[in-house]
């Protein structure tokens, strides 16, 4: 399925499509993942971010961390649902205490803009380096720019510090 969709080959990514549809509506959360990711590009469907929206979310409440992720990106950009930055850093939480490096870059964003979560630079930073030591390289590009000589050191654990309302894990 995914050949045929990372090929552009249009009779084929619909046979995708079909496959796709049949296992996510099995609750198979890869495939209403890659199902999510049709509609939201238009590959052998027609393009639906709402639909793509709905096919995320069923996928990251089965604890598919990419959906997760991808639902985040939904919720702040307005795609296939209403711009809420509370809920973008909720899904993203969700993604980055699952390891997810570009859900903890994104949080960390939210954390240092105080956007969907109450501001906290240092946790934000926190986060974005521990992105970066996975080599995302947004992250390691930000680390670079915005924390002057912070060389990529690993994110130190506080044992001391008491984990806000709006954390669960991070």
């Amino acid at each position: 399925a995914n050949e045929a969709l990372t090929n552009n080959d249009e009779s084929k990514a619909k046979e995708s499509v079909a496959i796709l549809k049949k296992y996510a509506n099995l609750d198979e959360p890869r495939a209403q993942f890659n199902l999510a990711l049709c509609y939201h590009f238009g590959y052998g469907i027609k393009q639906n971010y709402q639909v793509a929206a709905s096919w995320f979310n069923k996928s990251a409440k089965l604890g598919f961390a990419p959906s997760m992720y991808q639902l985040g990106e939904k919720y702040a950009e307005g795609h296939g649902c209403t711009v809420d930055m509370t809920e973008a850093a909720k899904w993203y939480r969700k993604a980055a205490n699952l390891g997810m490096p570009e859900a903890q870059f994104r949080l960390g964003l939210c954390y240092i803009n105080g956007t969907g979560v109450v501001g906290n630079r240092q946790k934000g930073i926190d986060l974005i380096k521990k992105a970066a030591e996975q080599n995302l390289t947004g992250a390691q590009t930000w680390i670079q720019n915005e924390t002057p000589g912070a060389e990529n050191k690993p994110a130190k654990a506080k044992s001391s510090q008491k984990a806000s309302k709006d954390d669960s894990t991070i």
